[in-house]
């Protein structure tokens, strides 16, 4: 069984959803891996209650004879760019958590994957300086990720390029 069925078979079908879009902010899923799973964490049925720290979206993909991806997506949505060091510290903290809900989704005898924190938010130099930073890594089965930066309308698959 692959990581999508794997995932799927453990949430209810209420918790997923086809696109990555909030408050009018989107990534685009054109060229991303397929066959993918997506789990919107504020939905009914998430493996989150409703008070824990989560990340908006975690995408699950196992495209075949490829090394499957697992995706932590934070959505800050529209243009504006947000008050540091508040918002870094939330994304970071909030694709943390989603990466920690992924450990426990994922089998540990699942074959590797490819991990992608990423955060989606217009961000200043100096956000993009300090999510790039040591402290502001997400870590997932023991290795440090730094977090990948999209803006809104990008392609998700920009993100998974290494």
């Amino acid at each position: 069984m692959g990581l999508v069925d794997t995932v799927r078979e453990q949430l209810p079908k209420s918790c997923f959803s086809q696109y990555l879009d909030k408050d009018g902010c989107s990534v685009s899923l054109r060229n991303a891996p397929r066959p993918r799973l997506i789990v919107d964490f504020d939905k009914h049925g998430s493996p989150l209650g409703p008070n824990e720290k989560r990340c908006d979206y975690l995408l699950v993909a196992d495209p075949p004879g490829e090394t499957g991806c697992v995706v932590t997506l934070e959505f800050k949505g529209g243009s504006g760019t947000y008050k540091f060091p508040k918002t870094v510290e939330k994304v970071v903290g909030q694709l943390r958590a989603g990466a920690c809900a992924a450990e426990k989704l994922i089998p540990e005898d699942a074959p590797p994957v490819n991990f992608f924190p990423v955060a989606v938010f217009s961000a200043s130099k100096f956000q993009r300086k300090e999510l790039k930073s040591l402290s502001s890594k997400v870590q997932f089965r023991g290795s440090c990720n730094e977090v990948r930066l999209l803006t809104c309308g990008d392609p998700l698959a920009k993100a998974l390029r290494s």
